[in-house]
């Protein structure tokens, strides 16, 4: 049975928090959950919702749409979203075997109906993928899906690796909705840069493209909100952080791949485009054979890969 461990770091966020947490929760399917909640010392209400949560799943008294799921929750001060994440991360489950599935989702977004079964599906036929993500998806404030694609769209990992997926060059990697197996989080340093504000994700996947392909799924795995409120709100601010870390022989290097990735796409030069590593693996469902199936795509760099 597959294993999963979720974490939805927060701060403040009664307002949505019991959206994300039921996301999680009544996902239906063969595994097992642990969910835990890493709060940041909030004082609008939102760790009495987390207790209630915990009393609520406890007892029962939801409904339980699997028998193996945990929840917990801590409130401690922080230093911002990534430390957060790091001091989630460090919960014991997860060390005690790198086959678990992780993710994080942040309070407001939410994971699709669908995505864990899906996620657990592919990991039993290919336990060799360590690291996938789904497609697009937006909702507004109150909770409508305004956008979506539906993610067959493939990841270079070389051009991952490189720093092109950052909105300007191949589009964004959506973080909701990505899941990777704890081996390779530790394979990668199993930290996230707290220094960081808002790219902590873009460093994240370019550290895991070291170590394996990202493989995408032609499905929605899950949904992030658009509030006024959100890190995401000022994107400058997130390509400037970007562009920082990316200073020196990294940047060097990108410009380099990003020219020679739009020279063969100019030439149509399919061959080259595969031996440079502008390929990535799809993985798409088969009507007929009624099962997921994978293949090698060719990246297009005037398409966004998200």
């Amino acid at each position: 049975m597959q294993k999963f461990f979720i974490l939805t770091p927060c701060l403040n966020a009664t307002r949505y928090i019991d959206d994300t947490v039921l996301s999680v929760i009544s996902q239906i399917g063969d595994f097992s959950v642990y969910y835990h909640v890493q709060d940041g010392g909030s004082s609008d209400g939102t760790v009495n919702k987390l207790e209630r949560w915990s009393e609520i799943i406890a007892s029962g008294s939801c409904p339980q749409l699997r028998n193996d799921i945990s929840f917990s929750y801590s409130s401690l001060p922080d230093s911002g979203i990534y430390d957060a994440i790091n001091n989630g991360f460090s919960h014991k489950f997860i060390h005690n075997s790198d086959g678990i599935m992780m993710t994080w989702i942040n309070a407001g977004d939410r994971l699709e109906q669908g995505a864990l079964q899906t996620v657990s599906r592919l990991r039993q036929t290919n336990p060799s993928i360590s690291w996938l993500s789904g497609g697009f998806a937006q909702i507004n404030d109150e909770g409508s899906v305004i956008a979506s694609t539906s993610g067959g769209t493939p990841v270079s990992q070389v051009a991952m690796a490189a720093g092109l997926y950052e909105g300007r060059l191949l589009g964004f990697m959506q973080q909701e909705g990505v899941f990777w197996a704890s081996g390779l989080w530790k394979q990668s340093g199993g930290v996230i840069n707290k220094a960081l504000k808002l790219a902590g994700d873009f460093d994240l996947w370019r550290q895991f493209s070291k170590h394996a392909p990202c493989y995408k799924v032609n499905t929605i795995t899950g949904c992030f909100r658009r509030h006024e409120s959100g890190l995401s709100s000022n994107i400058e601010r997130y390509y400037k952080e970007i562009d920082t870390l990316l200073e020196g022989g990294d940047l060097d290097m990108r410009d380099r791949l990003v020219r020679k990735l739009h020279d063969l796409s100019d030439r149509r030069d399919g061959n080259g485009m595969i031996q440079a590593g502008f390929t990535g693996p799809v993985v798409q469902w088969d009507v007929s054979a009624n099962t997921w199936e994978i293949k090698m795509s060719i990246i297009n760099p005037q398409r966004p890969s998200s």
